[in-house]
């Protein structure tokens, strides 16, 4: 082969090359394809990222890098997303599949993306939970702003224990009986009702929430702070006002029970027992929507100094122990009212609190 030959064919195979190159920068131009998910712009949780971790998750824009076998035993969702994506389908959750099917390889780890899911704030807080848990035991609990946060990641994940213990916490701020009632108003009742609105698991908290928040005097703005059921759906504030009414009018219904006839019997006088108008009205003054607290108060009156002979005094006891657990358990029925005749809602609401005063009065006048 001459020298020329040579020359021509190490031309060709350069000017190939060149034409090849220019083919293949003008198909990297030409697919315009977006990025994928492990390659859009994220950022590292700062304290979930365990350097051994073998499980990537994300939510949102921030990834946590974490250990699966430790996950999975706490979560059945991630066990169903795990075991489905090594071929094994969990039909008992649906959700896994999809997450599945979006999962990236990254450095050779499995990344699933939860777009639907809690917030990365939300699921911070319950890994800082298990990694924390035994400091629960020493020292004080986290505050409600936290356990919400805990709540809503364990109920979406089905992390079980930790789920019960955030409910379990938010019972815990509320009297679920009528003896625990005490005198101080517990600041979480708007919260209390919006997580019983959301957690079929809580709805034994929802009237206790409303109790709390029906036995303080309603204002729009009140000087000590903001109004009281301020954050409130509209159907809340309706069964609200609703419930202050119904509280307000049991009153009408305490004023028979002070007043008790001659007992018959070896130990019971003659006499027709009465307490006195003012008595009746100074309790009802400091309790106006809470005759729960103003029953207690009667009872603790000292009887004997109102002329009420022993057995007076036991049967007037009785019938107000009767009548306060009459209340408590009517409040979730008055709840329930509103719900049931929506229509009327706005048209009661409106004259709730001015109509208590008329009806009221009339009782006292009774009594």
């Amino acid at each position: 082969m001459t020298e020329v030959q040579n020359a021509s064919i190490s031309t060709a195979v350069y000017s190939y090359k060149q034409n090849l190159k220019r083919s293949r920068d003008d198909d990297e131009v030409a697919v315009d394809e977006p990025p994928s998910k492990a390659r859009q712009t994220h950022v590292k949780h700062e304290t979930h990222w365990a350097l051994d971790g073998n499980l990537l998750l994300q939510l949102g824009n921030v990834r946590f890098k974490v250990h699966r076998s430790r996950l999975c035993s706490q979560s059945k969702l991630i066990q169903a997303i795990i075991e489905t994506s090594n071929g094994c389908p969990n039909k008992e959750y649906d959700t896994a599949e999809k997450l599945v099917e979006n999962k990236e390889m990254v450095d050779g780890i499995d990344c699933f993306f939860f777009e639907d899911g809690p917030s990365a704030q939300q699921f911070a807080a319950l890994l800082d939970c298990m990694d924390s848990a035994i400091e629960f035991v020493y020292k004080p609990l986290p505050g409600i702003e936290t356990i919400k946060l805990i709540l809503e990641a364990a109920s979406y994940f089905t992390f079980e224990r930790y789920e019960d213990f955030a409910i379990q916490y938010i019972k815990d701020l509320f009297h679920l009986k009528v003896e625990d009632v005490q005198e101080n108003i517990s600041p979480h009742a708007v919260d209390g009702i919006k997580l019983a609105d959301d957690y079929p698991k809580l709805v034994c908290v929802l009237a206790p929430a409303f109790y709390e928040l029906a036995r303080q005097p309603y204002q729009e703005n009140s000087p000590n702070g903001p109004a009281i059921g301020k954050g409130l759906s509209e159907l809340n504030l309706h069964k609200l006002l609703h419930l202050q009414r119904k509280l307000s009018q049991a009153w009408d219904e305490i004023v028979p029970l002070l007043e008790v006839g001659g007992a018959k019997g070896p130990d019971c006088c003659a006499k027709r027992h009465v307490l006195s108008l003012q008595t009746f009205l100074d309790v009802k003054t400091q309790h106006p929507f809470d005759p729960i607290l103003g029953i207690r108060q009667l009872k603790s009156i000292d009887w004997v100094a109102k002329k009420y002979c022993n057995p007076a005094i036991v049967s007037v006891k009785d019938n107000l122990r009767k009548k306060s657990r009459q209340i408590w358990a009517d409040i979730p029925v008055w709840i329930q009212e509103v719900e049931d005749k929506p229509e009327s809602n706005s048209n009661d609401s409106t004259n709730d609190v001015s109509s208590d005063d008329s009806e009221s009065t009339t009782g006292d006048e009774k009594s």
